[in-house]
């Protein structure tokens, strides 16, 4: 996805390691931008099932409505051209270390999809640890 909004920067062929992710080239840039979609899948530990504006800090956790993480996946999904729907809905085997950098993004969007699907059918909040 941040490859995606940033067109000028050229993805790497093999998904992101933990240890590079953050010094990733993409990621920068994008992390900075106000609404960017990042921001909600990488900030927000705690998202709520009901409507609210914003978000805000409860001790060191970021909270936030379920609807910020269901807007940035419903964006990924738009940049990257997937269909939500099939996306959520579909069986996935988790990819291993031999996996592209876009196989990788496809089963994380696949995985934030049906967590967001999930959270919302069953009007639970969602905590993210990663």
């Amino acid at each position: 996805m941040a490859y995606a909004r940033n067109p000028h920067l050229t993805p790497p062929v093999k998904a992101l390691s933990s240890d590079s992710f953050d010094a990733d080239p993409a990621i920068l840039v994008e992390q900075d931008k106000p609404g960017s979609p990042l921001v909600a899948i990488l900030s927000v530990r705690f998202l709520l099932p009901i409507p609210f504006s914003g978000t805000f800090t409860l001790g060191n956790i970021e909270v936030g409505p379920l609807d910020y993480l269901e807007r940035a996946v419903d964006e990924v999904c738009s940049l990257c051209s997937y269909d939500r729907m099939k996306l959520a809905q579909s069986s996935m085997d988790q990819v291993d270390d031999s996996a592209t950098f876009s196989e990788v993004a496809l089963y994380g969007t696949h995985i934030f999809a049906k967590l967001v699907d999930e959270a919302r059918n069953r009007n639970l909040p969602l905590i993210l640890d990663y």
